[in-house]
């Protein structure tokens, strides 16, 4: 059975300082994932909430961010001892961690495909737009260089509508 707790471990060339680490124990191995929360060890107390003694700066927030980070990965393995199933750390790790960034194009494309095969009438679009969505969505890939979802901001856009009323029409913008 697989136990989920919270540890510090110090910092390489500090000795009252420390990460915060979600440590993951399965048949008496241990490994561990950070939670990228670096506090003085004084500030930390392992075994019970509040982790994070409340005359520490940011203690309230760091306090919350760690209950949420504990809470889900409780629920991870709450979920595969309901099935019966052995959570392996790989597998752990692969649904604790924020999945990657996907490329915009890729995201996109899938997105519309799914709206001109849907069958729902409200999300069905005909093929003929899906071209429409494909010419601008590559337009825009090629102006923004590929970009992955988390590096499109509000910036890129403006600019690239700026773009597309300066070379193109304003309906295409």
């Amino acid at each position: 059975m697989a136990t989920i707790s919270l540890t510090l471990r110090k910092v390489q060339h500090s000795t009252n300082e420390g990460v915060v680490y979600l440590r993951f124990t399965s048949q008496r191995q241990s490994s561990y994932v950070s939670l990228k929360v670096r506090l003085n060890k004084a500030d930390f107390t392992p075994h019970e909430f509040p982790y994070i003694k409340k005359n520490a700066p940011h203690s309230a927030r760091l306090n919350a961010l760690l209950r949420s980070k504990l809470n889900k990965a409780q629920d991870i393995l709450f979920d595969h001892q309901m099935k019966g199933e052995t959570l392996s750390f790989q597998s752990f790790k692969s649904q604790f961690l924020p999945k990657k960034d996907m490329a915009f194009k890729e995201y996109a494309l899938d997105y519309f495909i799914k709206r001109v095969n849907s069958r729902n009438e409200e999300k069905l679009i005909t093929p003929s737009t899906y071209h429409t969505y494909q010419c601008s969505i590559k337009c825009f890939t090629k102006f923004a260089n590929d970009p992955f979802i988390g590096a499109i901001d509000q910036k890129m856009v403006e600019r690239f509508k700026d773009m597309l009323l300066e070379s193109k029409s304003h309906s295409t913008a």
